[in-house]
């Protein structure tokens, strides 16, 4: 998602269980996870870039592909902005 939003500044939640072939409420339960986080800015029927936030800074701070730990990594690099 945050891939798909360094290159986009809006994505559908329908483009990302395209690109992705996750489910649907996995996909809510993440964006939402990343809404809290700042990573992103939820909007009805997907997601935006966060205003003043560079996603793909704060994705190369970031060397895991576990969610959780993906989390914590952008919580920190949040911080550090």
């Amino acid at each position: 998602m945050l891939q798909m939003l360094a290159e986009y500044p809006y994505v559908t939640i329908h483009e990302i269980r395209d690109a992705t072939g996750v489910s649907m409420p996995t996909i809510h339960r993440d964006l939402h996870a990343l809404a809290a986080s700042g990573a992103l800015l939820r909007i009805r029927g997907g997601a935006a870039r966060a205003p003043g936030r560079h996603v793909d800074a704060l994705l190369s701070t970031c060397q895991s592909t576990c969610l959780t730990c993906l989390f914590t990594c952008l919580s920190k690099a949040q911080r550090a902005l």
